[in-house]
């Protein structure tokens, strides 16, 4: 996967990996992140130099077939308008969405619960769909969201 410079457009190589505790520092991300570490979290780094852009943290529901994206953040400079690099959050969806669609095929469905404004970019930018207060990407989308950002 390649994430983006904004400014320049070059590309850079990245990588999703287990994260451990020493990850997790408040000053680049918020939510206590150390809380969701039981849940597994994995971070978004660049290969080169490590440096984390992004966590996330994911719950499977087997019963109910879903997969459930507990917290997602963008490291702080990497948010909004001056963004250094952009696709972050795109690899992170994907990469649940990827999960989903391993452990319920085409039953597959991720969903999320946006606590901030940041629920009408989901909509617009990975097609996610309103349910009660969740966002859901389900078949077909959540294959379109896979095949938009795992094509490297």
């Amino acid at each position: 996967m390649k994430v983006i410079e904004v400014l320049t457009g070059e590309e850079f190589l990245a990588e999703i990996v287990l994260a451990e505790l020493a990850d997790l520092k408040r000053d680049n991300f918020y939510f206590e992140w150390e809380k969701e570490l039981n849940q597994g979290v994995v971070k978004l780094q660049l290969k080169s130099t490590k440096e984390i852009l992004g966590l996330m943290s994911l719950e499977v529901f087997s019963k109910e077939s879903f997969v459930k994206i507990r917290l997602l953040a963008v490291s702080e400079g990497n948010r909004g308008r001056n963004k250094k690099f952009d696709r972050i959050a795109g690899y992170l969806i994907a990469y649940a969405a990827q999960l989903a669609v391993y452990n319920f095929a085409e039953d597959a469905c991720l969903v999320i619960w946006p606590k901030t404004i940041v629920a009408a970019h989901y909509k617009e930018k990975y097609k996610m769909k309103q349910v009660g207060s969740l966002l859901s990407l389900e078949v077909p989308e959540i294959i379109d969201v896979i095949n938009t950002y795992d094509h490297d």
